[in-house]
């Protein structure tokens, strides 16, 4: 049997980084938020601020490494943030990657709420630690959803503040 060691390091002011040692595996998870307005402003803060009618995209990816990085499960969710709702326009996997013998499967991608004060993306992933044939995985494998929540905090007329959290469940 094996034991499973998790470590988060998370505080509101700082990036969120997740640390977690499974058979031989380690896994880290990050996010980051950035105004598609001004691309060259990169948060890893929780909390965001901006103006009504803005556009921004949040980005979780979680890293599980061995010797080497075998694979990233990544989700990426493009939203508009307005006065009363934050609506999601878009949620990718780009940046999921994996090296072999390692291999990600991208089950599913949603929007599971939308057009709310607190809305919600879902990325269902598996991780085969071998090869995937007709579907079918070879080796071991896991089942993973990575999760981003959006929700508005504040508003006026000029500004809307929101905070952003993402986590991995199985």
């Amino acid at each position: 049997m094996t034991e499973k060691k998790t470590k988060s390091f998370c505080r509101e002011e700082s990036p969120c980084y997740t640390f977690e040692a499974s058979r031989c595996t380690l896994v880290v998870a990050e996010t980051a938020t950035v105004s598609e307005n001004n691309s060259d402003s990169v948060s890893t803060f929780a909390s965001h601020s901006g103006k009504p009618g803005s556009k921004w995209k949040t980005s979780y990816k979680v890293d599980f490494w061995g010797v080497y990085l075998a694979a990233r499960a990544k989700i990426n969710t493009s939203y508009t943030v307005n006065k009363g709702s934050i609506k999601i326009t878009d949620v990718t996997k780009a940046g999921t990657k994996a090296n072999a013998p390692t291999t990600i499967v991208v089950d599913s991608l949603k929007k599971v709420i939308n057009n709310k004060k607190t809305v919600k993306s879902r990325g269902s992933f598996t991780k085969v630690n071998g090869i995937v044939i007709g579907g079918q995985p070879i080796g071991f494998s896991d089942s993973f959803d990575l999760t981003t929540t959006l929700k508005i905090t504040s508003a006026t007329n000029s500004k809307v503040k929101w905070t952003s959290s993402s986590k991995s469940s199985k």
